[in-house]
Formats: C-alpha cells, sequence, structure tokens
C-alpha cells in the first residue's frame, strides 16, 4: 500500500493538506510553524483565486498601463494574479504612463523575465523596438511566446547578459532604459563606466533591499543630467477598484500581494 504522504493519487488540494499537516508536526518552534502554514495556505488561496481570474479575464490584463494585453499564467516568473489584475508595481505606473507617452524609438529591458514589460511596452509603443535581456534562457523563450501572443514579436529583440559597452549602439536614438536585476543596477547603471546612460532615459527598481541606501548612489550620478523621480512600494489592497464579483476583502489582498523580500523603490530618471 501507498504511503499517502507521498501517493501521486492526491488531488492538488489534498496535496497542500498534506503538506500542511507535515509543517503542523513541528513543534519545536510553535510561532514559526504557524507563521509557515499561514503562508502557505496564503499562496495556496492566492493560486486558486489567480486561476479563477484567468478564466474570467480569457487570459488579459484586466487594468493599469497594459490592459488587455494577453497574459497567461504558465507563462509567469510570479506574481501572477496582480499583473493579470494590473495592479503590479503600482506605485510606479504613471512612470510607465508617461513613458508610453513618450513613445521611445528604442526600449532596453534589463531582467525581461517572463515579458510582462517588454512586451507590456511593444503592445503599448507601436513604433518602438524592445530590446529584451534575462541570463535565463527559459525565460528568454518565455518572453518570445508572450510576444507571439500578443503579434508583437517582429519588434522584440531577445537576448541574454547584457553588455553595458552595448548601451553606445543605441547613440543618437531616444531610448528608455528599463531596468529590474536584483541589485546588480548599481554596477551596470553607471555613466562613468558607459557614458551614453547620459543620453538616456531610464526606469530601474532600486534593490534598496539588498543594498542599503543605493538610490543615494544613482542621485550622485545622475542629479546633473537628469531629473529623477522616486516611487515607494506601497500596499496595493483598497487603492484599485475593478469589477470583481463575489470577491471578499481578504481574497483581494491575496490577489494583489506581491510577496516582496524588502523596500524595492522604483527611479525614474529623465533627461534634462
Amino acid at each position: 500500500m501507498s504511503n499517502p504522504a507521498t501517493s501521486t493519487t492526491l488531488s492538488p488540494n489534498e496535496a497542500v493538506l498534506e503538506i500542511i499537516r507535515r509543517a503542523a508536526s513541528d513543534k519545536s518552534n510553535p510561532a514559526k510553524t504557524i507563521n509557515s502554514i499561514l503562508y502557505m495556505v496564503a499562496s495556496w488561496r492566492a493560486n486558486v483565486l489567480a486561476h479563477e481570474r484567468l478564466t474570467m479575464s480569457q487570459g488579459k490584463v484586466m487594468s493599469g498601463p497594459f490592459q488587455g494585453m494577453n497574459f497567461y499564467f504558465n507563462d509567469t516568473l510570479g506574481c501572477f494574479a496582480p499583473k493579470l489584475l494590473g495592479v503590479y508595481e503600482m506605485e510606479m505606473h504613471e512612470f510607465v504612463r508617461h513613458a508610453i507617452a513618450n513613445q521611445y524609438e528604442a526600449v532596453i529591458n534589463i531582467g525581461c523575465a517572463e515579458g510582462y514589460y517588454a512586451v507590456g511596452f511593444a503592445t503599448t509603443m507601436p513604433n518602438s523596438v524592445i530590446h529584451a535581456h534575462d541570463i535565463d534562457e527559459k525565460l528568454q523563450a518565455v518572453t518570445m511566446r508572450v510576444a507571439e501572443k500578443n503579434n508583437v514579436a517582429h519588434r522584440i529583440k531577445i537576448g541574454g547578459l547584457f553588455d553595458g559597452t552595448r548601451f553606445a549602439e543605441f547613440k543618437g536614438k531616444r531610448t528608455l532604459v528599463f531596468c529590474d536585476i536584483e541589485g546588480a543596477e548599481r554596477e551596470l547603471i553607471d555613466p562613468v563606466a558607459y557614458p551614453e546612460l547620459l543620453n538616456m532615459d531610464i526606469l530601474l527598481e532600486c534593490h534598496e533591499c539588498f543594498i542599503p541606501e543605493l538610490r543615494n548612489v544613482f542621485i550622485e550620478r545622475f542629479s546633473k543630467t537628469h531629473d529623477i523621480t522616486w516611487a515607494e512600494p506601497e500596499l496595493r489592497w483598497g487603492k484599485f477598484n475593478l469589477d470583481l464579483p463575489n470577491i471578499d476583502d481578504l481574497d483581494l489582498c491575496l490577489l494583489s500581494y506581491e510577496n516582496r523580500a524588502g523596500a524595492t523603490p522604483w527611479g525614474y530618471f529623465r533627461k534634462k
């Protein structure tokens, strides 16, 4: 007879329940165990809700700057529900809208992950070429699939690790650098090493959760040449208004939760 704890016949919900039972058996640190179980239950519920909303929205982003973009569950790295709802990284939506209004000739998306922003910019900037880079080859392939679903693959150029010397290739083009690389922005977004950055607009996630006071580095580097605006991380719950029937406040909170490691303000540097 198979062990019910390892049986492959368990339904997904039963499997989650079995994991919770195992976690609950650890009584060495009750507070830690309870917190762990709460996180597992919340993640499970958010996943269930995301699938429900996927069916309701037919796989399209429901609001925000990229409303209407095709976006599917199996093609996302993380934070699927907030992306599908269109409330992902809501604090810097105005930056994104401003960038879209500029209709850049080129967008360099460094750290494109599954292509949410790369494809989003391609769908909203019909004359732009998007250069989408990620070190993960699987995510590069996912970005292309999402691009194909949105009929913009012909304007997205996929690449791996971005070499800063390539910034020089965009000389003379109206270019936006969109950067999210988990702290590596400190080395890459450096106008001393790569002077062409001084002629570009830059929208970057500043990972102060990994490198405290990192924004001061960028203020020092760009304040003379760029107007700099910061957007601080904020809770999404209660700050958006979507028609989501049969959903209570707790479920809405779970749908908008982004599970961040810490503070990650966004900086928007616009060339003066």
